[in-house]
């Protein structure tokens, strides 16, 4: 592994807080879309097979973000070698963003019994949130020395919080309840979230500087190629780090287990 380098200055404040605002602004995405409400939107009212006890809705629910997912792994290493060697990491992470807010504007036309373009709008939206979340934070290493980046890192989760209790806030005083009785008003939760994700961003774009200087690719090496040799790479590293592969599996099933966890008390069906 390369070594850290020890001489990075720290970003400016203004530069800090506009990488965090991304995870204040992406976390209506997360809250609303992914975890609490157009979940239980999409399995009961949009999919609706309550006679099977929302088993289809979960089912295709779970399909479609798998999907997501496993694009962003075919998709990641090419896309990260391509912004590391052409300088685009602003640019790369602008793109997802825009296609965050498009897609997940559009469930606003998702009605009960629109399965297909309800299941294709959450892979492409959760495809561009989740390939986002990798773009934004590969600017943290450009934010400071290493021994800052923890309380950088830090921030903008503390942010992300706010920003999902904000969002959540609106949805639930002024949206209602995912009900088929509430769904000419719950439906604009995708719009909102969009919003809300769009103008939260705004700082990021202004303030962030694209970090890095352009590359030339090694010989016999193009974008596709070196992205999967880093990626052979980082897991052979990760081999030396046990603890750190540890943490990562305990994490994954950390974020599973507590959103099961919110589901059973809130009794939600789509979850």
């Amino acid at each position: 592994m390369k070594r850290l380098r020890k001489d990075i200055p720290r970003a400016s404040k203004k530069e800090i807080f506009g990488w965090g605002m991304f995870d204040f602004a992406n976390q209506s995405y997360t809250l609303l879309i992914i975890t609490v409400i157009f979940p239980v939107l999409f399995t009961t009212v949009i999919v609706g097979d309550a006679e099977n006890e929302y088993r289809l809705g979960n089912l295709l629910w779970s399909v479609a973000l798998s999907i997501s997912y496993f694009l962003v792994v075919l998709s990641g290493p090419v896309m990260g070698a391509i912004m590391d060697y052409s300088a685009m990491k602003k640019r790369f992470l602008f793109y997802s963003y825009c296609l965050t807010i498009v897609s997940t504007a559009l469930l606003y036309f998702v009605e009960p019994g629109m399965v297909v373009l309800g299941v294709v709008l959450m892979v492409i939206s959760n495809f561009a949130y989740a390939i986002g979340e990798s773009f934004i934070a590969s600017f943290l290493p450009s934010l400071g020395p290493p021994s800052d980046l923890g309380k950088i890192s830090g921030f903008g989760w503390a942010l992300g919080y706010v920003g999902g209790l904000v969002s959540a806030g609106f949805v639930i005083v002024y949206l209602g309840d995912a009900t088929a009785e509430n769904f000419d008003r719950i439906r604009w939760v995708g719009p909102f979230a969009a919003l809300f994700f769009m103008l939260a961003a705004i700082p990021t774009f202004v303030w962030v500087k694209e970090p890095g200087k352009r590359k030339v690719l090694p010989k016999g090496e193009n974008f596709v190629s070196m992205g999967f040799t880093r990626m052979g790479r980082t897991i052979n590293d990760v081999k030396k780090f046990w603890d750190l592969a540890i943490f990562l599996c305990v994490f994954c099933y950390g974020c599973n287990l507590h959103r099961n966890i919110f589901c059973f008390h809130l009794r939600r069906p789509g979850c």
